[in-house]
């Protein structure tokens, strides 16, 4: 027998006498505390980290070298350069490393210190916070839902002005998960090589597409000096705690003017030899793939079924929701999830967003079915 009940969204005491908040992915903690659940409990489909874990290569042998930490990293770290650079095939002498692709993409916009700076939106914050930072100026080229938020290159090439010495992408990017394939990629690079303008690729999510060859930017290294290619290991390989990044470039006047904004041994010996050993696991890395592309499959199917929700194109680990109930906001949803111990991406945050929009992450089946069975009812008012 089918039964239809009415799902709406009830509001906790603190949300009674507090506004909604702008909750950041890793804010675990501070969602839990705010709805009143145990943190130890949530679950995060906010954070975008590999649900399978740290890689079993990792977990196995990190452990036979815990004597690591009695010695100073080396300076220059070599033998991690030389990891990385089997990883990526990229020239060991092209890689830096960082205390996560934070400090780098801090140290690459310091090195170039903008006074234009092109950032497509929407997209990650910090970006704008460095620049900002740095005194220069942040222009967002505004991507367009009728166009699936896919780039328009000649709209963006127009958009570009005397000023302008640096742009930014995130590829894929974040919210939106779209991609730009390579012949873009390269229509782009030279297009800003013949105006002097800087290109930061951030690759965070790359490895989580199921044919990152068609996206991925290190190999234009070779080909574009103004290019720099940015990567971690806190999303692909869930070791957000390692603080572990590493960037490609060819030019060598930008990387020493990088190197200079850093401190020494920013990385830890332990972060250092784990970077030797996580790059090798092969089989964990086509497991992730497997499991992010038929969960990200099945989720949306599920969702698309409801008539309530528009699903856009994803090359990364998470997929952007609209929500076409207008009597629904993506904060609704968070909070019905996050008192069920779910956390999800309310995007009200992100410019050219509104309150429609929902970020999710792939997780384990079992638990994306927790979501599904808590999101579903309240996306089609209790319909069941």
């Amino acid at each position: 027998m089918n039964r239809t009940t009415s799902v709406t969204p009830t509001l906790s005491n603190t949300e009674k006498n507090n506004p909604p908040k702008d909750f950041h992915g890793s804010d675990v903690d501070a969602v839990a505390d705010y709805f009143g659940v145990d943190a130890t409990k949530m679950v995060s489909f906010a954070a975008n980290v590999n649900p399978l874990g740290i890689s079993p290569q990792l977990k196995a042998k990190l452990a036979e070298h815990i004597d690591v930490i009695s010695q100073y990293p080396e300076r220059d770290y070599h033998t991690l350069r030389h990891a990385i650079g089997n990883y990526v095939d990229a020239d060991p002498e092209t890689i830096l490393v960082g205390n996560g692709s934070t400090e780098l993409i801090s140290g690459v916009i310091k090195s170039i210190s903008p006074r234009d700076a092109i950032l497509i939106a929407p997209s990650y914050s910090e970006y704008e916070r460095e620049v900002g930072l740095c005194g220069g100026q942040i222009r967002y080229f505004p991507l367009s839902r009728e166009l699936d938020w896919q780039l328009n290159v000649s709209d963006l090439l127009s958009f570009f002005h005397p000023e302008t010495d640096m742009l930014i992408l995130c590829n894929p990017n974040n919210p939106t998960g779209n991609a730009l394939p390579l012949p873009v990629l390269r229509e782009i690079l030279q297009a800003c090589s013949d105006h002097n303008i800087t290109v930061m690729i951030d690759e965070t999510y790359i490895e989580f597409s199921e044919h990152p060859e068609l996206f991925e930017a290190i190999g234009l290294t070779r080909e574009f000096e103004n290019l720099v290619v940015l990567r971690g290991v806190s999303k692909f390989f869930a070791a957000p705690g390692l603080r572990l990044g590493y960037g490609i470039c060819s030019n060598s006047s930008l990387r020493d003017a990088i190197n200079h904004h850093k401190d020494p041994w920013t990385i830890n010996s332990l972060a250092a030899k784990a970077g030797e050993i996580m790059f090798l696991d092969e089989e964990y890395q086509q497991k992730t793939r497997q499991l992010i592309l038929q969960e990200k499959q099945r989720m949306a199917t599920k969702l698309t079924e409801t008539g309530m929700v528009h699903i856009y194109p994803s090359e990364a680990n998470f997929m952007l929701v609209e929500i076409t109930n207008p009597t629904i906001t993506a904060y609704d949803c968070f909070s019905h999830c996050a008192k069920q111990e779910l956390m999800i991406r309310d995007c009200t945050g992100f410019p050219f967003l509104g309150s429609q929009y929902l970020r999710i992450c792939m997780m384990l089946p079992e638990d994306n079915q927790r979501l599904l069975d808590a999101l579903i009812p309240i996306l089609t008012g209790g319909s069941q």
